[in-house]
């Protein structure tokens, strides 16, 4: 498989996630990490450890 054809392949499979809801972002974090934190410009309590 060519690099082209690994790319077009990686594209079109990352497209068919996003299509299905199964393509996962991380959101970034606007706030210091503790109870209550700021993510896109609102506040959330967070409930993860890590």
């Amino acid at each position: 498989m060519s690099s082209k054809e690994l790319t077009m392949y990686l594209e079109k499979e990352l497209e068919q996630l996003k299509e299905k809801g199964l393509y996962n972002t991380i959101d970034v974090l606007e706030s210091e990490n503790g109870a209550c934190i700021i993510v896109d410009g609102k506040k959330m309590i967070n409930l993860a450890s890590n």
